[in-house]
């Protein structure tokens, strides 16, 4: 992806970061007027990949815009060719996380608030696809951020990065959820510390550097899950209820164009309303359960 200004002097790393602050994680000046030439930069690079970003994945708003991360906690990792372009450079894919307070089922059916950090957009450009980068940036921010990937929420993930987690790092059972996130079993299954007490803590692994985890975790205190629209996780499960596994076919209509989602989560947890009780049929949504099949290889091949 191209700009009309050189990528390079505005993200001299190959991988970099930007937070609400709309500078990069590199960027050292206390000349006001750098600070602002930059921040409009980077505004223009964060406004047009996240909106490439959302044609792709077949919404009607982009889920990543300069507004929607400034004065956030949010933070957007983006990859760069610095060769591209003429030696000016061009920005290859982003990964936004950030975290969200959200009511997340276990495999037993007990709901916990969470607070976890949350996959919020990943997308690399077209013309880069197949050639590793998504790997490459998915792989910086786990480690920027010292976590594991079954210690991340998905935010309404698409086939291609379901296809993408489980060819990389072996993530496949997936916990039906009420909202729009997804969880693996692994989110607590590998992590029994979470459960007992609802402590704040979360096993790296020893590949990861050392450190804590940003992940949180606190007990439910009567809150509800807040209701949303069926999305696209829901089609996939009921277009399966027979066969336990995901439709393996391309299909013709764009990812979630009935159902398009805005910046924040339809799951935030709200502070007055009564506590949700567990869905009667639960047991059955788990008997639904599917994952991913080895015929997603070629979707995960697109990151």
């Amino acid at each position: 992806m191209e700009f009309n200004f050189c990528i390079n002097d505005v993200l001299p790393h190959r991988l970099n970061c930007i937070d609400g602050s709309m500078l990069p994680d590199s960027f050292e000046s206390d000349d006001r007027q750098m600070i602002a030439e930059c921040q409009q930069k980077v505004a223009i690079i964060l406004d047009k990949i996240g909106v490439s970003s959302g044609i792709a994945q077949g919404l009607q708003t982009p889920v990543t815009s300069s507004d929607r991360l400034r004065n956030s906690d949010h933070k957007v990792y983006l990859l760069t060719n610095p060769d591209g372009d003429g030696g000016d450079g061009t920005v290859v894919g982003l990964l936004k996380i950030g975290h969200k307070k959200l009511y997340v089922f276990d495999a037993a059916g007990k709901h916990h608030e969470l607070t976890p950090i949350c996959v919020l957009d990943f997308y690399v450009h077209e013309s880069m696809q197949r050639a590793g980068c998504g790997r490459m940036l998915y792989e910086h921010m786990l480690q920027a951020e010292n976590i594991n990937p079954e210690y991340l929420a998905l935010d309404r993930p698409s086939e291609k990065l379901l296809g993408f987690l489980k060819k990389h790092y072996d993530l496949v059972h997936i916990i039906p959820q009420n909202n729009n996130f997804v969880v693996y079993d692994r989110f607590f299954s590998t992590n029994p510390d979470l459960l007992p007490g609802y402590k704040n803590s979360a096993k790296i692994d020893s590949s990861r550097a050392a450190g804590k985890s940003s992940f949180s975790i606190t007990p439910a205190s009567g809150r509800a899950l807040v209701s949303r629209p069926v999305g696209a996780m829901d089609k996939m499960m009921d277009s399966n209820t027979n066969s336990n596994c995901y439709s393996n076919g391309q299909s013709d209509s764009p990812r979630h164009a009935a159902t398009p989602r805005s910046s924040c989560a339809a799951s935030v947890v709200t502070e007055d309303t009564p506590e949700a009780p567990v869905q009667s049929d639960l047991k059955y949504q788990h008997q639904r359960l599917c994952w991913v099949t080895s015929d997603d290889h070629e979707r995960a091949e697109s990151y």
